[in-house]
């Protein structure tokens, strides 16, 4: 009897059993390929959804408004075109969560961008009106899109929509719990839309090797989106804006935006496309060398004879950078180097004389 009571005693105790089923097995053989899976071509999904991040004064509220209006209209935005679904006009629902008498705002900006009395039905505006949980503003929003099923649905900002749900940003399990009460909700209850939330960046975003460092708060933000879009303003004193995007999903046609200039007219709002990154650093380092080649010329004109420490301390720049100048010059006989390059004769260098005048100038 006792080796039966000592038997029980032993046995493991069974994990609790949930009367309902985690899991659903899925025929994924027999599952067509999607149709029309762009809302905007080859950046966001039809069904899915991105996160619009950048710092303050960045300029990521004014993208997300130019991608409602895109969406409204049916014109391309970013070089990309929107997909409309035939016979249907788009809808947009905009959540302006953040800023004080921002509607008023919000309302030039939508006029400025051009959307008509006959548009406005389709573009419609919440702003908060009350304190909650999170569970409570996902069920609200899911009661909204049940009577207007928006095909775009743009949170600025999500922080302020997950309110205490995630009291610590840089907690992953709080941030990925907040998020698996979001979307996946209202896909279960039948939305099929584009979810855009807009969140703040790090201040101090453009020195980070990776975009998706930028994200403010947990790595599990980025995981929850099929889309990030970063917005990049590396100098407040400059005008300069950039922007790229990393998704789980592309097309062979565009891959992740590779980081462009963004562009906005001052009077319309619209963004476009500039010059990319990569063309930009290397006009800069073209219009650098100019710059050194003109340097190098005037002092070299005030200065015949004069030796590699001289010249490398009145234009600072690096030695190697003004080595290579002298070499280019020298070979189109723009300038002349004589001595034997050791300590008893360094080498100097004077402009030739047909090119002093130009020098001068």
């Amino acid at each position: 009897m006792n080796a039966g009571k000592n038997a029980g005693q032993n046995q493991s105790p069974q994990p609790a059993v949930s009367s309902e089923s985690q899991f659903k097995e899925v025929n994924w053989f027999v599952l067509e390929p999607r149709k029309n899976k762009w809302l905007v071509d080859g950046l966001l999904l039809r069904r899915g959804s991105s996160l619009l991040v950048g710092k303050p004064k960045a300029g990521k509220s004014t993208v997300a408004r130019n991608f409602a209006v895109s969406v409204l209209k049916g014109h391309s935005i970013l070089g990309r075109s929107v997909e409309v679904t035939k016979n249907k006009k788009a809808c947009v629902a905009y959540f302006l969560l953040e800023g004080k008498d921002d509607e008023r705002a919000f309302a030039e900006q939508m006029r400025a961008m051009g959307v008509t009395a006959e548009e406005k039905d389709r573009l419609r505006l919440y702003v908060r009106d009350g304190k909650g949980k999170l569970e409570e503003r996902v069920a609200e929003l899911v009661a909204i899109l049940k009577s207007y099923p928006a095909d775009l649905v743009v949170i600025d900002t999500l922080r302020l929509f997950t309110g205490k749900a995630v009291k610590d940003s840089n907690s992953y399990d709080e941030t990925v719990d907040a998020m698996d009460n979001i979307e996946p909700v209202l896909r279960k209850a039948g939305w099929h839309g584009h979810l855009n939330a807009v969140h703040h960046g790090r201040k101090d975003d453009e020195k980070k090797n990776q975009m998706l460092d930028s994200i403010l708060g947990s790595t599990g933000l980025a995981a929850s989106f099929n889309t990030v879009i970063l917005i990049s303003h590396p100098d407040d004193e400059e005008t300069l804006r950039l922007v790229c995007s990393k998704q789980n999903e592309t097309e062979k046609a565009f891959g992740d935006m590779p980081k462009t200039e963004l562009l906005c007219d001052e009077n319309t709002f619209a963004v476009s496309l500039g010059r990319s990154f990569k063309e930009m650093a290397q006009q800069q380092k073209k219009q650098q060398r100019v710059d050194l080649a003109v340097k190098i010329q005037r002092y070299l004109s005030d200065h015949p004879n004069c030796t590699m420490p001289d010249l490398q301390e009145s234009v600072s720049a690096r030695k190697q950078s003004i080595v290579a100048e002298l070499a280019l010059m020298t070979q189109l006989n723009m300038v002349t180097r004589n001595g034997q390059g050791t300590k008893k004769s360094p080498f100097t260098y004077t402009m030739t004389a047909s090119t002093e005048g130009d020098a001068a100038a």
